[in-house]
């Protein structure tokens, strides 16, 4: 079965380069989490009862210090997640770290823990793990949009440009909203509709997949995991490459009022 339909016509005008950093994310993303007895050495991203009083101390400690808030949204178990903390615990990233940003490392457990933070800042569910974002607390607006599903690669983004990353967005403030056109503005409607309703769907995916991951985990693998995990991946992967391309193609195409939005297979368990 083919899962994912290709987003029609204006789509190709994105070019070869665009399509072949897709693959190599979702080669990356659909890697199978790591085993229970690596995560032994890993306990950053800690489960919490109080995650919302969490984020709101966070919130109010960065405002007190005239810092960003960063939440590092992941796992233990996953190696992005783990490679994502090394980077922050770096030498090369304290001094940036102390001087702009009150971090906070927030657990998805067995994705039934945390998803809520990115709702909170805008998003309708994380696209990956970790997901990190980098927030303006006297305004709460989410200051890395634009990349923000990037760090779930990231063991595949070395410290140089770890780095250069965070210095950029150290003084980073909120863009100016865009002055959209009539039909730019009907057009964002249609966006903002899809993101939502395949954003729910992919949080309903995640609760497919936990249990799952969790007996995996705990050595009991179930038949289907290895295919679910990879399905949910590239879902996730092509799913914000589409978002991106329609979003870019409403900013270059003041007049089109409609965009195409793309159509998705079935998962196997929605069609039980």
């Amino acid at each position: 079965m083919t899962f994912i339909q290709r987003l029609p016509d204006h789509r190709n005008i994105f070019g070869p380069l665009l399509m072949l950093a897709l693959l190599l994310s979702v080669m990356a993303s659909a890697a199978l989490p790591t085993s229970a007895k690596d995560d032994e050495k890993y306990h950053l991203y800690k489960s919490r009862t109080d995650v919302t009083a969490y984020v709101e101390q966070t919130l109010a400690t960065a405002k007190a210090n005239n810092k960003k808030a960063l939440f590092v949204i992941g796992a233990n178990w996953c190696h992005d997640s783990r490679s994502m903390a090394e980077k922050l615990s770096s030498k090369e990233m304290q001094p940036i770290l102390n001087d702009h940003y009150e971090l906070a490392y927030i657990s998805v457990g067995y994705f039934d823990e945390g998803l809520d933070v990115s709702t909170k800042f805008g998003l309708h569910t994380i696209y990956g793990t970790p997901t990190v974002m980098i927030i303006d607390p006297d305004t709460q607006t989410l200051l890395n949009k634009r990349t923000v599903h990037k760090w779930r690669n990231a063991d595949r983004i070395d410290l140089e440009e770890a780095v250069a990353y965070f210095k950029d967005h150290a003084d980073k403030k909120a863009a100016a909203p865009m002055q959209l056109t009539p039909a730019q503005r009907k057009a964002t409607a249609q966006l903002v509709e899809f993101e939502k309703t395949q954003g729910l769907r992919l949080r309903k995916a995640y609760q497919h997949l936990g249990p799952q991951l969790k007996a995996y985990k705990e050595g009991n693998k179930s038949d289907s995991f290895d295919t679910d995990w990879t399905l949910v991946a590239k879902f996730r992967s092509q799913l914000t490459s589409d978002m991106r391309l329609l979003g870019h193609y409403i900013k270059t195409h003041p007049q089109a009022n409609t965009i195409a939005i793309p159509a998705y297979d079935s998962f196997p368990w929605e069609e039980k």
